[in-house]
């Protein structure tokens, strides 16, 4: 009589497992914005930092050397942020962050060729880089 009553409330309790909260498999809204808020800040600081730099060349050009640590450190910086989209891969299922993150990789692949084109060479780290304060 035991095993009986112990299968029925095993038959009982797996399938209240498997299907009581379906939404902890799913992205609450929340999650949703506070992930959207560190894209935007991450977004932001680049955007920054280009203008920043083209602000800067308004007034004074780079030298050559300067304009290839400037598009190092963008490499770099977009680095960072192709790491920061990658870390909580529950996103990848949102159709407009999918477009966010394809955008993100598409202008990072677009820099990575043009340095390879341009035969120059990155450090791992951010090189000082005149640029107006920001």
């Amino acid at each position: 009589m035991k095993l009986k009553n112990f299968i029925s409330v095993i038959c009982l309790i797996v399938p209240s497992f498997l299907y009581a909260n379906p939404q902890s498999s799913q992205l609450q809204e929340y999650e949703i914005e506070a992930y959207l808020k560190k894209f935007d800040e991450k977004m932001n600081f680049i955007s920054t930092y280009r203008n920043a730099s083209k602000s800067f060349r308004e007034k004074k050009e780079y030298t050559l050397q300067e304009e290839k640590d400037y598009m190092c450190n963008l490499k770099l910086l977009y680095s960072d942020f192709i790491n920061f989209q990658s870390k909580d891969l529950r996103f990848e299922n949102i159709s407009e962050i999918q477009t966010l993150h394809r955008q993100t990789e598409d202008i990072y692949r677009d820099l990575n060729m043009s340095l390879k084109r341009l035969q120059v060479p990155c450090s791992e780290e951010i090189v000082n880089v005149p640029v107006d304060p920001f």
